[in-house]
């Protein structure tokens, strides 16, 4: 009979046959495993998608020895990384009964666009494309046959040409074809072609058959993950393998010039940055491949600046208004100093309320003189003279802070109370170090950068909870979803996970003492908020005077964009005893960087108060989402 089919839905295939002698085609619907039918991306070396093109059409199919297989080719899914090949294998001496569905994938590249044949003998053999990820366009011919238990995964393929680019238009089409070989039982002959140059094409027929030395050694996949804390990093190969043997070595480049070996190996940095590391494993007959991944190491502080400083590691600044010009941004001392040289004006991307308590602190030096020296705070993104704080310069402008920087490299402390000057929220810190006449050789180092309230203190303060004493009165709210991750009291300890601070170490005041956080975690992962949403509440407190809440908490997550909607941070306070709360700081599916930060909201007078904070992890692919609450006052304004 002639066999050909579609696809009813992504779990249903219908497939036609017609038998000499019969006026019209039967067909049959056969259920198979389900796929995803999304976009193809398989974005290779050179920036380009060879699986741009790629649709869900059945591309090829044999029958062979009783056996009706037909293949196409499913999108990425969370399961597979790339797109890959189905193969769906069906009796054909028994109604086309479902008998299995092979996957030909690889977790570092796909394989697109099959074309199969059975031989004079009944054996598969056919053609295929790899392409993306970690290589370019490579066509490769394949051999199902009783060397290899008639299976089609692991693929058992020889190359036949090795492209060096991928299309430039981001299309690859379904060119490839097979047929058997009309003199020779044992062998097929197909198409075959890629990019031999970046602008040629290399298009060839190929005759093959099965070496009678037996089924071809598949190569190996490579695969490893890391965990740094400041400089230091650990390295696990353990999740490479071998499909038809075992991996003999396993060879490390940090990217720094340095190397190391085995399945496990630690390796620490001399500096900060980011470095391309490279695991290079090898089986036991001679194949290799490996996987590169980027690795940012930081280094750790010194020690010197007080709690709440900024770490400028996990701060982003971005150029302000019209005036950043040239020059260079640095960071040093691992974190604590932000060094500006040449014409460069800095706002931060992160915002700050500023109530009539409001404090900028700060230590400045400077090696060369400009025009203007200082920091600022700004709304609008709009050069204003009242929201600069000048302590260095040769220009007469903005708000002149006393005593003025007396040069010389030494670092003086500044202690700014901003808000004397203007209220309001949305306000971002800027940092300046202005020369725009001359050569711009002038430089300003900010260290110790602290924004806080200076609310009073003692008795005056209706509510005041550091957690030293305990947690009375805080609980797990009854809406809590998580799994894992439910809030603790206790010292938290840092951790990371894929380059990035998940949880502090230590409290917001001295590190040694007490927070409430999202449980006791000693590596990242093993307890964080996972399967849904942490809730923590605090106690219901009376406020009789207009005052302002002020809290310290930290929010790290390691991934974006995998779960929009599910994975998010919220802190938000309720006037009316619990009855509904309003967020003064919501995060949304972001990769966060976990850093004890200041948040404040205002109380009107007769309020029945309530803070609420709320950590959700989603259902989407594995994340790392850590949360944390101290330092809670309420004091009048």
């Amino acid at each position: 009979p002639m066999y050909f089919a579609d696809h009813v839905s992504t779990s249903t295939v219908r497939i036609w046959s017609w038998s000499t002698g019969q006026t019209s085609p039967t067909s049959v619907d056969r259920s198979v495993a389900s796929w995803t039918n999304n976009s193809r991306v398989c974005t290779d070396p050179g920036g380009f998608n060879p699986c741009d093109f790629v649709d869900s059409r059945i591309l090829a199919g044999y029958a062979a020895d009783g056996v009706v297989g037909f293949m196409w080719v499913p999108s990425q899914d969370g399961t597979f990384s790339f797109p890959y090949t189905r193969v769906s294998r069906f009796d054909a001496t028994s109604n086309l009964s479902h008998i299995d569905d092979q996957d030909i994938f690889s977790n570092n590249f796909a394989y697109i666009y099959p074309s199969a044949a059975a031989s004079g003998n009944g054996d598969v053999g056919g053609t295929i494309f790899a392409a993306g990820g970690n290589q370019a366009l490579e066509c490769l011919a394949f051999v199902s046959d009783d060397s290899n238990s008639n299976v089609f995964a692991p693929l058992d393929y020889v190359s036949v040409i090795q492209g060096v680019n991928g299309p430039n238009n981001d299309r690859t089409g379904d060119y490839l074809t097979t047929r058997e070989f009309p003199s020779d039982p044992d062998q097929w002959v197909g198409t075959c072609f890629a990019f031999s140059s970046p602008t040629q094409p290399d298009s060839r027929f190929v005759q093959f058959e099965r070496d009678a030395g037996g089924p071809v050694n598949q190569p190996p996949n490579a695969s490893f993950t890391f965990n740094c804390t400041d400089l230091s990093c650990s390295f696990d190969g353990s999740g490479s393998s071998d499909s038809d043997g075992t991996i003999v070595n396993y060879a490390w480049t940090f990217g720094d010039s340095n190397n190391g070996s085995g399945v496990t190996t630690n390796h620490t940095y001399a500096n900060a940055g980011t470095f391309n590391v490279t695991l290079t494993v090898t089986d036991d007959d001679g194949a290799t491949d490996n996987q590169t991944q980027p690795v940012t190491v930081t280094a750790p502080p010194t020690g010197n600046c007080p709690a709440g400083s900024i770490d400028f590691n996990n701060f982003s600044t971005t150029a302000f208004a019209t005036q950043d010009g040239t020059g260079s941004v640095n960071i040093l001392d691992g974190g604590e100093t932000l060094q500006l040289i040449g014409n460069r004006w800095r706002a931060s991307t992160q915002t700050y309320n500023l109530t009539a308590n409001t404090v900028v602190e700060f230590e400045f030096s400077s090696d060369s003189q400009g025009e203007i020296h200082g920091i600022g705070m700004d709304e609008d993104n709009n050069l204003t003279q009242n929201r600069i704080f000048r302590v260095f310069g040769t220009q007469n402008y903005g708000n002149v802070v006393n005593p003025q920087y007396t040069g010389g490299g030494s670092f003086q402390t500044y202690s700014i109370p901003v808000g004397q000057n203007f209220t309001g929220s949305g306000f971002r810190l800027i940092f300046v170090n202005d020369k725009d006449s001359g050569t711009p050789n002038n430089e300003s180092k900010f260290r110790c950068v602290r924004v806080f309230e200076d609310t009073p203190t003692g008795g005056q303060c209706s509510v005041e909870v550091d957690f030293e004493s305990g947690a009375a009165g805080w609980s797990n709210g009854a809406a809590s979803t998580c799994s894992t991750g439910t809030y603790v009291l206790g010292t938290p300890t840092q951790e990371s996970a894929g380059g990035i601070i998940t949880q502090v170490g230590g409290d917001n005041t001295t590190g040694s003492g007490s927070a409430v956080f999202s449980a006791t975690n000693t590596t990242a992962g093993n307890a964080d908020i996972d399967g849904g949403n942490c809730v923590l509440l605090s106690p219901v407190w009376t406020v009789n005077d207009a005052s302002t809440l002020e809290a310290f908490y930290f929010h790290g997550q390691r991934d974006s964009n995998d779960d929009p909607g599910d994975d998010f941070f919220l802190l938000e306070v309720s006037t009316n005893g619990g009855s509904s709360f309003t967020p003064f700081v919501s995060i949304g599916d972001t990769r966060t960087p976990a850093a004890w930060t200041q948040a404040t909201t205002q109380v009107p007078a007769g309020s029945q108060v309530q803070l609420r904070m709320q950590a959700s992890d989603g259902a989407g692919p594995g994340d790392i989402i850590e949360a944390g609450l101290d330092d809670v006052s309420i004091c009048p304004n």
